[in-house]
């Protein structure tokens, strides 16, 4: 990923992940980590995101969840998921 495009990505608040259609983390930046305990690489297992993720990809349109804290971090209000082209 181009550096430009790394800085951007890592600096959206409150937190950005990526998720490929296979359900596994392209690309999550610090807040997006420290909310939800996910690392690039890892395959979402978190029943709720994974059903939201599923979703949003099959139906192409937003999702919204509230997630619980997690043992790796904060708590979110809620989470959306969306399908980008």
């Amino acid at each position: 990923m181009h550096a430009s495009m790394s800085e951007l990505l890592e600096n959206l608040k409150p937190g950005l992940i990526w998720v490929g259609a296979d359900g596994v983390v392209r690309h999550v930046n610090r807040s997006g980590s420290r909310h939800t305990g996910l690392r690039a690489g890892q395959r979402v297992a978190d029943p709720a995101l994974a059903r939201a993720v599923i979703a949003a990809a099959l139906d192409h349109v937003e999702r919204h969840l509230q997630l619980a804290p997690t043992a790796a971090g904060e708590g979110l209000d809620g989470l959306d998921c969306r399908v980008l082209p």
